[in-house]
């Protein structure tokens, strides 16, 4: 049986799978905590730099000793911080609560999303216990997006006639019927009562914010958007339609990323309607009171079929970052076929926007610390061109080749980003010098040879700064940071989130 207890001891478990991820605030813990864990880093300091380091050694083993009572403090104060925060979880009158936001409130067509409260340990440390039981109990986990991507690859390039299906779900998180989910989720009695005391009281906030309290229970629609439970919830909702989807015949292979599908169909011959195993899709998720996003502007619209019996073809699908074009064309009386692998509009798009960005922001802070404002410009444009490693808070291996790794070696989206940079670089660069050394940067060279940059700053005056660590400056206003630290991957991304 599953402990799904809001209890300090599970507290304590994602205390610890947080803390890795570098994800926990210290806002969240005590002030006596966090003085311990600076004594504690400034001990180990001390030990590491003592010259005899032999427990013989009086001096030594007084620091070790120092140091096991400060971890065996810090490990009690941890302790007590989460047996307040179990206590207030429990209590009858706790509730998990949402706030709504837009990140730019001006635009109307942005979705609200919603957040729980900043610096309360009660409601995050809630909120992922909540996440956890859902996803042991339901089994309920998203797809993997380098594994589909592979698939996919696999699956157009072979020779085989076949239909093939792309489609997206309308308003994915806004049109999910509560009615149908809660009774999936009141109905299993494996899930701990409060865990579905909590889902629903975030359901009624939600209903509350969307003014649908009044509307008759089997009207009601969706989930809060940005919710940390709502993409497991969406998820559960998902499995039957996935089911029942991937029983249509002639089905050889089927995926979905959160509310993007693909599917391939390989009847014995083709079929005389159009749209039809598209169709086939529909009836389904309409069945189950949703719908697919269609735009009668062929540019926009993302449900569509590809007829790969015919004899001449030209496709492409864009289909979670990526752009896969197939072709099929009669020469000299035989086939010529021919399969690529582009970066998809959007994506492409927003290294567009994020060159442009750069070059703006230069533009605008040179005017009051040149040096500063040029250093961030070449880390920047490293961090667009080249790959990198992260390491806190997020963890990975990022950048042009790491993160579209499955692209053409010589992709021409690739050139055509060189392009954009280089005639952006002409046109905002005035500094003639400056721009020679711009135009160095190169998409290209990035993916093919994987080339790294590393961000990580020079923070330790006592370490050595290995070649290539360079400190990022931070050229926001004061009042800016107070707010919070700036890591260095927040320094370089800020110009692209405005």
């Amino acid at each position: 049986m599953l402990d799904q207890s809001f209890s300090v001891d599970n507290f304590k478990i994602i205390f610890e799978e947080e803390n890795r991820k570098g994800a926990l605030d210290k806002k969240f813990f005590s002030i006596e905590y966090y003085e311990l864990a600076q004594k504690l880093i400034n001990i180990r300091s001390e030990i590491k730099a003592y010259p005899i380091r032999k427990v013989t050694d009086d001096g030594y083993k007084e620091l070790l000793d120092d140091r096991d009572k400060l971890i065996e403090q810090k490990e009690a104060t941890l302790y007590a911080n989460l047996i307040e925060y179990s206590s207030n979880v429990n209590n009858n009158t706790f509730s998990i609560i949402l706030t709504p936001f837009k990140i730019n409130e001006t635009d109307p067509y942005e979705k609200v999303k919603y957040k729980i409260q900043k610096n309360n340990a009660p409601l995050f440390f809630a909120m992922k216990q909540l996440q956890r039981n859902i996803n042991r109990t339901f089994d309920v986990k998203q797809s993997n997006r380098y594994l589909i991507v592979e698939q996919i690859k696999s699956i157009l390039q072979d020779n085989l006639p076949k239909y093939v299906v792309r489609t997206d779900i309308e308003g994915f998180y806004e049109n999910v019927p509560q009615e149908k989910l809660l009774s999936l989720i009141n109905d299993n009695q494996l899930l701990s009562p409060k865990s579905k005391l909590l889902i629903e009281n975030i359901i009624y906030q939600y209903n509350t914010f969307t003014k649908q309290n009044k509307l008759k229970k089997c009207d009601r629609k969706g989930i809060p958007r940005g919710a940390g439970v709502s993409a497991f919830l969406a998820e559960l909702y998902m499995k039957e339609i996935d089911k029942k989807i991937k029983d249509i015949d002639d089905i050889a292979y089927y995926c979905r990323y959160v509310d993007d599908m693909f599917a391939v169909f390989k009847p014995i011959s083709s079929k005389d309607s159009l749209d039809y195993y598209l169709n086939k899709i529909e009836e389904i998720v309409n069945y189950y009171g949703m719908a697919l996003k269609k735009d009668p502007n062929p540019l926009y619209n993302k449900s569509f079929e590809c007829n790969l019996f015919e004899t001449t073809y030209t496709h492409s699908i864009n289909f979670l970052g990526y752009k896969f074009i197939v072709a099929k064309t009669p020469v000299a009386g035989k086939s010529l076929k021919e399969f690529k692998i582009n970066l998809s509009d959007n994506r492409k798009e927003s290294y567009k926007r994020k060159i442009e960005a750069t070059l703006n922001e230069f533009k605008k802070d040179k005017i009051w610390n040149y040096n500063e404002a040029h250093k961030l410009l070449i880390h920047r444009l490293n961090y667009l061109t080249k790959n990198t490693k992260l390491e806190h808070p997020k963890k990975g291996l990022i950048g042009i080749y790491y993160s579209n790794s499955l692209l053409d070696k010589d992709c021409q989206c690739l050139y055509d980003l060189n392009n954009t940079l280089a005639s952006r670089i002409d046109a905002i660069i005035i500094d003639e010098p400056l721009k020679t050394r711009l135009k160095r940067f190169d998409f290209v060279r990035g993916f093919n040879d994987k080339l790294f940059f590393n961000m990580k700053a020079n923070s330790n005056p006592k370490k050595k700064c290995k070649k290539g660590h360079k400190d990022i400056p931070d050229l926001r206003t004061d009042a800016e940071k107070s707010k919070r630290a700036f890591n260095n991957f927040e320094k370089i991304t800020s110009a692209w989130k405005q």
